[in-house]
């Protein structure tokens, strides 16, 4: 899982995610590591619905749900 979104403002990192199909989760990185605990588990559910999705894909987790941003160029 990855605790930034640094892809955003950085091109090169966010076309190597989409030419290689990444599967990620992205949490805020202003968070301490419990909260980013507590939201994977309250989200769980979610996320494993998620990671049985074929291709690239990124959601952003929430407290209560996750999101996926479009990352696409």
């Amino acid at each position: 899982m990855r605790c930034d979104s640094k892809h955003r403002r950085r091109p090169a990192e966010r076309t190597a995610l989409i030419d290689n199909a990444v599967q990620t989760f992205i949490l805020n990185g202003q968070s301490t590591a419990a909260t980013h605990v507590d939201r994977v588990l309250d989200n769980l559910a979610a996320i494993i619905a998620a990671c049985a999705e074929p291709g690239r894909f990124g959601y952003r987790i929430h407290p209560n749900r996750i999101e996926r941003p479009d990352i696409d160029p």
